[in-house]
C-alpha cells in the first residue's frame, strides 16, 4: 500500500534498482586486485599458509593451500583450453554462453531459449551439456569456503576435491 498507493499520492517514485541506477554517473574504477572477503591478507588467504582460520589446533597450518592452489590453476587452465576449443565450434560465444548458462542453473526451464541464443543450430546439445557442466564443475572447484579452514578434512576441502574431479571426468 505505502510503495504503491501512497507512495504515488505524495509525489514519490519507487522501483526497481535499475531505474535508480539510471541517474548515476557510471565511471570506470580499473582492476580489482586480488582480495579475500575474509581474510587481511587479501589474496594469501587462497593461496598461501597466512594463519587465518577459525579451526585448528595451534600447530595447525595451511601449507596445503598453495599445492591445492596450483593444481587447480593448473585443471582450470586445461578446462578452460579445452572449453574456448571446442566451445568456438559449438556456441556463437563460448564465454557469453558460460556467464547465460547460470540463468538456466537457476530456472532449468530457459535451457530451449538458451539453445536458441547460444548454440550453433547444428551443434551437439550434448556437447554444448558436456562443456557447460565442465566449466561449473571447474569453477566450483573454487568454491571459498574450502580455503577458509585448517583441517584438510573438513567437507569443505572435499566439496573442492569432488568438484574438480567432476571437471577432469567431464
Amino acid at each position: 500500500h505505502a510503495l504503491f498507493e501512497v507512495a504515488a499520492l505524495r509525489g514519490l517514485t519507487v522501483g526497481g534498482l535499475g531505474r535508480l541506477l539510471d541517474d548515476v554517473r557510471h565511471s570506470d574504477a580499473g582492476g580489482v586486485l586480488p582480495s579475500a572477503w575474509s581474510c587481511a591478507h587479501g589474496h594469501g588467504r587462497w593461496t598461501g599458509d597466512c594463519g587465518c582460520s577459525t579451526d585448528g589446533s595451534p600447530d595447525s597450518h595451511q601449507r596445503w593451500r598453495e599445492p591445492l592452489r596450483r593444481c587447480l590453476v593448473s585443471l582450470a587452465r586445461h578446462a578452460r583450453d579445452v572449453f574456448e576449443r571446442r566451445g568456438s565450434e559449438v556456441f556463437h560465444d563460448a564465454y557469453a554462453a558460460r556467464d547465460a548458462y547460470g540463468d538456466v542453473l537457476a530456472d532449468p526451464d530457459r535451457w530451449d531459449a538458451f539453445l536458441a541464443d547460444h548454440v550453433h543450430p547444428l551443434a551437439s546439445v550434448d556437447e554444448a551439456r558436456l562443456l557447460l557442466a565442465s566449466q561449473e564443475a571447474t569453477l566450483a572447484s573454487f568454491t571459498s569456503c574450502a580455503w577458509f579452514f585448517a583441517d584438510l578434512l573438513r567437507p569443505e576441502i572435499g566439496i573442492v576435491l569432488r568438484e574438480a574431479a567432476r571437471s577432469v571426468a567431464l
